[in-house]
């Protein structure tokens, strides 16, 4: 989540997502309509599951957080990802335990 109000189209726009994402320990990824049409999304998710498969004290979660279907594009890379139904209070409720075990 962006806390720093990264500016978009600023000379260090792409440098502090990448960093972002590189130094966080959890990437969870607010599924939805809105995300799949974002020019960013799929990249940020990406290069998140690529640094996560180098380290695997990271961890990326995919959170359909308004029932949609992932797009084509979404399906093809994502489609045999377990993702996390946030209308769905076990799933919602074991995502919850889980964070708060990764982070300590």
């Amino acid at each position: 989540m962006d806390l720093n109000a990264i500016e978009s189209g600023s000379a260090q726009f792409t440098q502090d997502i990448v960093s972002g994402i590189r130094e966080c320990r959890v990437f969870l990824f607010m599924l939805s309509v809105m995300s799949q049409k974002s020019e960013f999304a799929l990249l940020e998710l990406n290069f998140a599951s690529k640094k996560a498969k180098v380290d695997r004290q990271k961890h990326v979660i995919i959170v359909n957080i308004d029932g949609c279907q992932m797009c084509d594009e979404f399906d093809f890379l994502y489609g045999l990802t377990d993702t996390i139904d946030w209308s769905n209070l076990p799933q919602k409720e074991k995502l919850l335990r889980d964070l708060k075990r990764w982070l300590g």
